[in-house]
C-alpha cells in the first residue's frame, strides 16, 4: 500500500474532528488528508473530484437529510466510503472521561482498521482508473493514427471478418461503415483470390507460419461499384487473450501502374523510334550510295570518254573545230548537270537555304518542289522570315513539316496544303501544316505510326508540343508550337504563293 492519496474527512462535529483527524494523519502519514466541515467544502471537493476515499461521520449536523452522501454516490460512484458514528460510551471515550481508560486508542484503532481496508480497495479502483485512462488515451492516440492515415486500413478477426477500418478504407472501397463492419474480407477481393484467402486462413488457425504475413504484395481490389484497381497489401497480425487479428495497410497504385505502363510504352516506342532512326540512317546511306555511283558515276563517265576522244583528235591534229566545239559544249552540259545532281543530293540532305536565308525560305523551297513533285498544291503565309532562329529548332520544324507534307502525299488525298507561321514575339513560335483531304483517323492520330512519333520527338528534343487533330469536315491540321525567343532582321510581312 503506497499511503499516498488524498483522502476526505466529512465531519459534523468540530469536537470529534479534531480528536480523530490527528489520530488518523498520524496512522496514514504519507496520504493528505482533506477536513469537510461544512456544505460549501464538500461541493467544491465534489467539483474537483480530485479524492481517491471518503471518511464521513454519520450523520452529519449540517447535513440532517444526507444530502450530502447522495450527491457524492452519484457523481462519484467509484470512490469508496468509511462511515463511523460515535456515541455512548465511545463518545465518553473520545473525551477522555476516566472511567473509559485507554478507550480512545481502540476507538481510532479500528476506525483506522476500517480504513486500512478501505485503503487497498480505493488503491485498487485508483490503479484500475488509471489503467482504464492509459488504455482510453492508448485507444484515443490509435484512433487518430489511424483515422488520419492517407492509407486505407483494415483490422479483421481470426475468422477474416472486418471489425474496423478508417476514413480512407471508406473512400477508396465505397462501403460505409455499416456495409462492411462484420462481413467478410471476400468482398474486397476479386473472385479469384478467395480461394487461396480461405486456405491462408485455414492454416493460420492450425498454427502454421502465414506466408504473406510482413509482406508487402501487389493484388486488385474491388470497390462496392465491382470495380477492380491495383493495389499494394502489407499485412500485419497479432494475439491477445480473445485470438489472432491481422490488419492491412492498403496502397491504391493505380496512377503508378498508369505511370508505369506510359514508362513501358514510352520504352518500347523509343526502341522503335530508335531502331526506325538507325533503318533511315542505312537507307540514307543506301541512297547517297545509289545516287554517288549511278547519277555521278554515270555523269563523269561520259566526260572521261569525251577528254579521251578530245586527246586524240587534238594529237591527230585532223580533227574539225566544228566537231570538237560540238564535243565541247555537250561536255559543258553534262558538268553543268552533274552540279546540279550533286546540288539536288546536298539539299536533300540538308537544305542549305535554311542555313543562308533562314526557315521561311527554306519551306518555300521545299512547297515549291512538293507542288512540282506531287502536284499538290502547296502555299506558306507567314508573318516574318525568322533568319535569327536558332538552328536547332528551324531544323526540327523544317523536318516537321517536310514529314507532314510527306503524310499528305501518301495518306490524304488531298488537292491542298498550306503551311502556316505564326508568333515571334519573344515567347512561342506555332507553325501549322493543313490539308483539305480526308482526314486522319483517332487512331492515326494517337501517334502510333513511327513518322508521327518521330515528329513528336523532334519538337519534344526543342521544347515544343505537337498536336494533330482532323478538321469539322475534312483534311487534317498538324501544330506544332516551340518556345523560342526571335530577334528578327527584317520586320516585313511575307505571303508567298508557290
Amino acid at each position: 500500500m503506497s499511503n499516498s492519496m488524498r483522502i476526505l474527512f466529512i465531519c459534523g462535529e468540530p469536537r470529534r474532528r479534531d480528536v480523530i483527524l490527528p489520530g488518523l494523519r498520524k496512522e496514514f502519514e504519507n496520504s493528505t488528508w482533506i477536513p469537510v466541515d461544512g456544505r460549501d467544502v464538500l461541493e467544491r471537493e465534489l467539483e474537483s473530484g480530485g479524492f481517491d476515499l471518503v471518511v464521513a461521520d454519520y450523520p452529519l449536523s449540517w447535513d440532517p437529510e444526507q444530502k450530502a452522501f447522495r450527491d457524492l454516490k452519484e457523481r462519484w460512484p467509484d470512490r469508496p466510503i468509511v462511515f463511523f458514528t460515535v456515541s455512548g460510551d465511545d463518545e465518553r471515550s473520545l473525551a477522555d472521561d476516566p472511567a473509559f481508560p485507554g478507550g480512545k486508542e481502540r476507538v481510532l484503532d479500528l476506525l483506522a482498521k476500517a480504513v486500512r481496508a478501505a485503503f487497498d480497495k480505493a488503491e485498487l479502483m485508483a490503479q484500475g482508473r488509471l489503467a482504464k485512462e492509459e488504455a482510453k488515451e492508448s485507444d484515443a492516440r490509435f484512433r487518430s493514427v489511424f483515422e488520419s492515415a492517407t492509407d486505407p486500413i483494415i483490422l479483421a478477426n481470426s475468422d477474416g471478418r472486418i471489425i474496423a477500418w478508417n476514413d480512407r478504407a471508406r473512400a477508396v472501397f465505397g462501403y460505409t461503415q455499416e456495409e462492411v463492419m462484420g462481413q467478410p474480407l471476400t468482398i474486397l477481393m476479386p473472385a479469384r483470390y478467395r480461394r487461396e484467402h480461405e486456405r491462408g486462413l485455414k492454416r493460420t488457425r492450425s498454427l502454421e507460419v502465414h506466408s504473406t504475413i510482413g509482406r508487402t504484395l501487389e493484388l486488385h481490389g474491388v470497390r462496392k461499384n465491382g470495380t477492380e484497381f491495383p493495389i499494394e497489401l502489407s499485412i500485419g497480425s497479432w494475439t491477445t487473450d480473445r485470438g489472432r487479428y491481422y490488419s492491412g495497410v492498403i496502397r491504391d497504385i493505380t496512377e503508378r501502374k498508369r505511370s508505369e505502363e506510359r514508362l513501358r510504352d514510352s520504352f518500347q516506342r523509343l526502341r522503335a523510334l530508335s531502331a526506325r532512326v538507325e533503318s533511315v540512317r542505312e537507307e540514307e546511306r543506301g541512297t547517297i550510295a545509289r545516287e554517288i555511283h549511278d547519277v555521278l558515276g554515270q555523269a563523269l563517265t561520259a566526260p572521261r570518254f569525251d577528254i579521251a576522244w578530245l586527246q586524240n583528235r587534238i594529237l591527230s591534229e585532223r580533227a574539225p573545230k566544228a566537231a570538237l566545239a560540238e564535243r565541247l559544249d555537250g561536255m559543258v552540259q553534262r558538268v553543268e548537270d552533274t552540279i546540279d545532281q550533286v546540288r539536288r543530293i546536298s539539299a536533300e540532305l540538308r537544305p542549305g537555304v535554311l542555313d543562308e536565308l533562314g526557315l521561311v525560305a527554306a519551306l518555300e523551297g521545299h512547297a515549291g518542289e512538293f507542288t512540282s513533285s506531287t502536284g499538290i498544291r502547296c502555299t506558306v503565309q507567314s508573318e516574318r522570315g525568322y533568319e535569327s532562329l536558332d538552328p536547332g529548332c528551324a531544323i526540327a520544324l523544317f523536318r516537321i513539316v517536310q514529314e507532314s507534307l510527306t503524310n499528305v502525299a501518301r495518306h490524304s488525298g488531298a488537292r491542298e496544303a498550306r503551311i502556316t507561321l505564326r508568333g515571334g514575339n519573344g515567347e512561342s513560335l506555332d507553325v501549322e501544316v493543313a490539308d483539305d483531304g480526308r482526314g486522319i483517323t483517332d487512331s492515326e492520330a494517337a501517334g502510333i505510326s513511327l513518322g508521327i512519333l518521330g515528329m513528336r520527338e523532334r519538337a519534344h528534343a526543342v521544347g515544343g508540343t505537337l498536336e494533330i487533330r482532323r478538321g469539322a469536315e475534312k483534311g487534317t491540321t498538324v501544330s506544332v508550337r516551340v518556345p523560342v525567343p526571335i530577334k528578327e532582321a527584317r520586320s516585313e510581312a511575307a505571303g508567298v504563293t508557290t
